[in-house]
């Protein structure tokens, strides 16, 4: 148990400073840091207890994350740090409802509703689809949504005024630089208007 963040920590991790936890298996477990957390909120947007993902291969079960537990407060940040593999974006694809955890209690605010849940996503090619403009990349959501057509185009160019890519709004995704894309897709999330923001 974290003491500043009131955040549960798998059993296999030595505590004290921040920057002084460790790993003290194998490179599968994860380190999870409040960056900005309180105890003395109401009901957390997202709640996650003893959080498991294991994945089957031919040497026999990976353990991705293991024992994982913690809360996502509105206005708040949580960040989870790690080396490379340890399970970070495996939470994130949980979350996301993307794939499936082996064991744990994953509990949405509003009633479990899912549609509050917003990633961005690492790869960024596999997600801005070439064959639409980045205004229609950004009104894709809301038109799924069921958004007017001028309401989802209004919502789409705010965003796309927010990251900087207003003047970008007709181009093809194949015409943008890596950055630009990546903005592309923060901007489509946002439009999304998701209660909790996955990255």
């Amino acid at each position: 148990y974290h003491r500043s963040s009131g955040l549960q920590l798998p059993g296999r991790w030595s505590e004290g400073r921040s920057r002084s936890l460790r790993p003290i298996r194998d490179s599968y477990k994860i380190l999870v840091n409040a960056a900005y957390m309180t105890t003395n909120q109401e009901t957390p947007l997202l709640s996650v207890r003893n959080l498991q993902t294991h994945f089957p291969l031919e040497e026999g079960l990976v353990v991705a994350v293991d024992g994982a537990s913690f809360d996502i407060y509105e206005g708040k940040i949580l960040g989870v740090v790690g080396e490379s593999g340890c399970g970070k974006t495996t939470i994130l694809l949980i979350l996301a409802k993307l794939i499936k955890e082996t064991a744990g209690v994953i509990h949405f605010d509003n009633s479990g509703s899912q549609s509050r849940v917003g990633i961005v996503f690492q790869e960024y090619n596999r997600v801005i689809l070439p064959w639409l403009s980045v205004l229609k990349n950004v009104e894709l959501p809301l038109e799924v949504l069921g958004i007017p057509p001028e309401e989802r185009t209004r919502k789409a160019r705010t965003y796309l005024d927010m990251v900087g890519l207003s003047k970008s709004a007709d181009l093809r995704p194949s015409q943008l630089s890596g950055g630009m894309k990546q903005r592309t897709q923060i901007a489509r999330v946002l439009a999304y208007d998701p209660s909790v923001l996955l990255m």
